[in-house]
């Protein structure tokens, strides 16, 4: 069963050190937040490494010691901005939160997400170019992050959904279509997309209606 300490310590060996105690962990703290906001500002293909160099003070070379190539800097950008994300998800790893309650946050979160993640946001917003990049990242490493998601979260269903039970199919498919919720969020800044509701109370009714039904309280 994967844990929070799991995703944290996956997320931190594709980002690296980043102590602030740590010279060499501030220094590529600073290469990755101007990657990041590069990237975010005018996209992958128009941002230089030497850009980036300049935007963090430190000379070219000194980006390669730390990266080796620029995709592993999208990777590892993409990588803090979860990380920086987690907390607001650790309630759904504690057994002392009720398994609908535990699904109804992780809906809520991924939907309210891109507010404080912008890279992410331009990634679930269909950004061709960035789904151009990711296509070649190895698939072994976008097949693990998949697992660990359809693991988690065909949990988090499974326990939510109690007695009713599902096969591991259609666990994993229930899985999915949850999962593709997140793709609706980077549309939800759209203020006319949300017809005069805030992004959390949208996100909240949304989830109630997942999690519960169109019933208050799963009622019949």
């Amino acid at each position: 069963m994967i844990t929070a300490t799991d995703i944290e310590q996956r997320l931190r060996d594709l980002i690296g050190n980043i102590d602030p105690a740590d010279p060499k962990g501030r220094r590529r703290r600073k290469i990755l937040e101007a990657a990041r906001d590069s990237f975010i500002t005018v996209g992958y293909n128009k941002t230089s490494i030497g850009e980036i160099a300049r935007a963090a003070g430190v000379a070219k070379g000194t980006v390669y010691l730390y990266f080796a190539a620029k995709i592993d800097l999208l990777l590892a950008a993409v990588a803090l901005e979860k990380l920086e994300a987690l907390p607001a998800f650790i309630n759904i790893f504690t057994g002392d939160v009720p398994p609908r309650e535990r699904l109804r946050l992780y809906i809520t979160g991924s939907l309210q997400l891109c507010r404080s993640a912008p890279l992410i946001a331009r990634l679930m917003a269909g950004d061709e170019e960035m789904a151009t990049v990711l296509a070649d990242v190895d698939p072994e490493l976008l097949q693990q992050s998949t697992v660990d998601r359809d693991a988690l979260l065909g949990r988090m269903v499974d326990e939510a959904a109690r007695p009713h039970r599902w096969n591991a199919i259609e666990l994993r498919d229930r899985a999915r279509v949850i999962t593709s919720l997140a793709y609706l969020a980077p549309h939800l800044n759209a203020e006319h997309i949300r017809d005069g509701l805030d992004v959390e109370r949208y996100a909240t009714i949304l989830a109630d209606l997942i999690v519960d039904g169109i019933h208050p309280g799963g009622e019949p």
